[in-house]
């Protein structure tokens, strides 16, 4: 996944970049909105819902208020009296069935005595006690008094107002339910199931005492202004997107085209570079091979007296140093070509270590110093690179051999979880601290004096740092200051 991120043109990973950004923030606005507006929605709706819930108790008390009034009209007709004369056919009882036609919602009118026992009806509920119908029907009841008689009472006048009508409530959308729930078991009434709604309830006054008049509305229907929402936040990062992508194509055909031009023309110049690098690096090396070997010719020449010795001795020298600079700029042409390969194999890190020592023991021998070695290691074999491990540690002793004319260097090899760290710390003129930034800088002297600068080319470092990074390490360099000597360390791991 990072190789393939790594290849993506710079435009593609803008476009992803500003694409996840939004992603993010449309996941965020989301979540913000379901979790805070839609709290407050609901509690807009509850609020609604109670108002609506007023209104519909208000309109059903209403009519039932209605027909108590009616009920009580009925009872002060005169009409009434002929209970006592018990002329039902022809007069009371017609009446009463017909205001019963015209109220029509199913309603009964009926009389009954003052043992509240049915004396004037229709033939089914004759002799029967208003008891029997307290299950199926509301009873609204008004005295009857004797026309001759204000105080004395005849009976009642009974209006039978059937549950039913109370069962169905109707409202104005379907997704919102309004129902009565009465306080008494043995009432025949069925209330509806509701899941996943807002309800509110409120208990009635009379003539529906305790009974509790309930309004739901589905929660789905509440949230409907969020979905809406949320759709035009889909169509907004759709449409958003589409944009993005179309603006970041423009953008990189006008603009990335000309840099990919100018990135291809750099390639072929740094190729061009490397390769006339690599040529003129070959062609001074054979010349040099040529001047090294008529210089040790006419060294061991027998014709050669002292003084010529020596002239051939300073001709060998700087014709030394100057192959040493052409193979150190060979080399750094090739790390930034990309063209040395790591050659994975068996290394013996004791072997090694000894190999080292004795390339540099020669050269400590020639001043006076003390030189150290230590080697705390469990792991002796790894699988590395040989000739390039033994490059960068070289380089390292060398350059402590160089910068010290007295003292000691102590080279460790140490072992830590499976990393490897290989140090060198030395007694000699150490590093402004000033300087130490810029050290793996190409062609960078960390010190002016030229003494010191007549066999440094100042790309060792830097060849080396660029070496122990293919092997997959770190080389870092720390001196306390000038005349404080300097430690330095390079780790790795085995591949």
């Amino acid at each position: 996944m990072k190789k393939f991120w790594q290849k993506l043109p710079i435009a593609y990973k803008i476009f992803a970049l500003i694409l996840l950004f939004l992603a993010l923030v449309e996941v965020v606005a989301t979540l913000f909105i379901w979790q805070f507006e839609s709290n407050i929605l609901l509690q807009k709706e509850r609020q609604n819902l109670t108002q609506m819930l007023q209104n519909h108790s208000q309109r059903i008390l209403s009519h039932l208020d209605a027909l108590q009034k009616e009920t009580k009209f009925l009872a002060s007709l005169e009409v009434m009296d002929d209970i006592v004369a018990k002329d039902i056919d022809k007069r009371i009882l017609s009446l009463l069935e017909h205001k019963a036609k015209d109220l029509a919602e199913g309603i009964i009118l009926l009389i009954s005595d003052q043992n509240d026992t049915v004396i004037i009806s229709p033939k089914p509920y004759l002799n029967l006690p208003l008891q029997a119908f307290r299950a199926e029907y509301l009873l609204f009841q008004a005295p009857v008094y004797a026309s001759f008689d204000k105080q004395k009472q005849l009976g009642k006048l009974i209006l039978l107002y059937p549950y039913e009508n109370l069962q169905h409530l109707h409202t104005d959308t379907p997704s919102r339910k309004l129902w009565l729930k009465p306080p008494a078991q043995n009432i025949h009434f069925k209330t509806p199931q509701v899941q996943n709604a807002l309800v509110v309830s409120k208990t009635l006054p009379s003539p529906l005492q305790n009974w509790q008049i309930n309004l739901s509305f589905q929660k789905e229907e509440a949230l409907a202004t969020l979905k809406n929402i949320e759709k035009v936040q889909l169509y907004t990062f759709f449409i958003s997107t589409v944009l993005l992508a179309v603006i970041i194509f423009i953008l990189s055909k006008r603009l990335t085209l000309p840099l990919l031009e100018l990135l291809k023309n750099s390639e072929k110049a740094l190729e061009a570079k490397s390769t006339f690098l690599s040529t003129i690096s070959h062609e001074l090396r054979t010349p040099l091979g040529s001047i090294l070997n008529l210089t040790q010719h006419l060294t061991l020449s027998p014709k050669a007296d002292e003084e010529m010795r020596k002239m051939l001795s300073g001709i060998e020298t700087s014709a030394q140093h100057l192959l040493s600079m052409i193979n150190n700029i060979l080399q750094l042409s090739k790390l930034e070509a990309k063209s040395i390969v790591v050659q994975k194999e068996q290394v013996n890190l004791n072997e090694l270590i000894e190999e080292i020592s004795e390339i540099v023991t020669p050269l400590v021998q020639e001043k006076e110093i003390t030189f150290i070695q230590k080697t705390d290691i469990k792991h002796h074999t790894i699988i590395s690179d040989s000739n390039l491990l033994k490059q960068v540690m070289i380089n390292l002793l060398s350059n402590a051999v160089k910068f010290t004319q007295k003292g000691q260097i102590v080279m460790k090899l140490q072992e830590d979880k499976g990393e490897y760290r290989f140090s060198v710390e030395d007694t000699g003129i150490g590093i402004s601290k000033t300087r130490q930034k810029d050290l793996f800088t190409p062609f960078f002297q960390a010190h002016t004096d030229l003494k010191t600068l007549q066999n440094s080319s100042g790309l060792g470092l830097a060849l080396s740092q660029k070496v122990a990074g293919l092997l997959g390490g770190e080389i870092t360099i720390y001196s306390a200051g000038t005349n404080k000597g300097t430690k330095a360390s390079f780790t790795f791991r085995s591949f």
